[in-house]
């Protein structure tokens, strides 16, 4: 079990990332002012030549962005993954901060 944590500031916010990678999942926390279970998405990593699949288990906030962390990270561990986004920002200004942080991250 490894766990992974990344957090961006800029003048008047930060945002934080976190992700517990075990044997045979991984679990993402995405937040900006707490941590928290926000909307929830899980993806199964997709098979040579064939994208992966990916569903919001709860939420409607934001579930776009869930989805699109929850298949990113899937793809790249090849395992399935709970991503759990809690934020406060408008949802355009997150996609922008939260594309940059995962940007930023060594192994995504």
């Amino acid at each position: 079990m490894k766990l992974l944590r990344k957090s961006v500031s800029w003048e008047g916010g930060r945002l934080s990332f976190e992700m517990l990678n075990l044997k045979n999942a991984v679990i993402v926390f995405l937040y900006d002012s707490e941590r928290g279970l926000g909307t929830l998405a899980f993806a199964l990593p997709g098979k040579e030549g064939f994208g992966g699949l990916s569903t919001v288990l709860i939420g409607g906030k934001y579930r776009l962005l869930s989805r699109i962390v929850a298949e990113r990270v899937a793809h790249y561990y090849g395992r399935p993954v709970l991503a759990s986004i809690n934020l406060t920002l408008p949802e355009e200004e997150s996609m922008e901060r939260v594309a940059g942080l995962l940007r930023s991250l060594p192994s995504l």
